[in-house]
């Protein structure tokens, strides 16, 4: 496919890019270019069996379980001083929802 000064002046247009004529025969052999590249691309077949977005790495969760650890009473009162506010021994944060 390639396009010619019309369409590409329209282009430009909607980009809202000032073309000046000795730009417009290297753009429009550069774009003509790109569109034959994705026009082969898409005449690419590929069995209808195959599913299409397929990881071809298969995610598994990596990341360790919850583990609720123990502090001292000492470092839980240190933290509590650093908290805006406390209410019932807890930090007290805004609403999410």
């Amino acid at each position: 496919m390639s396009l010619d000064k019309k369409q590409l002046k329209y282009l430009a247009e909607l980009a809202k890019i000032n073309i000046t004529p000795a730009e417009e025969d290297r753009l429009l052999k550069q774009l003509s270019s790109i569109l034959a590249y994705v026009q082969s691309l898409q005449d690419i077949s590929c069995p209808e069996e195959i599913d299409h977005f397929a990881d071809p790495v298969k995610n598994v969760n990596i990341w360790r379980a919850d583990q609720v650890a123990p502090i001292s009473e000492i470092t839980r009162q240190k933290l509590l001083a650093c908290a805006g506010e406390v209410e019932n021994n807890l930090i007290r944060t805004k609403p999410v929802f």
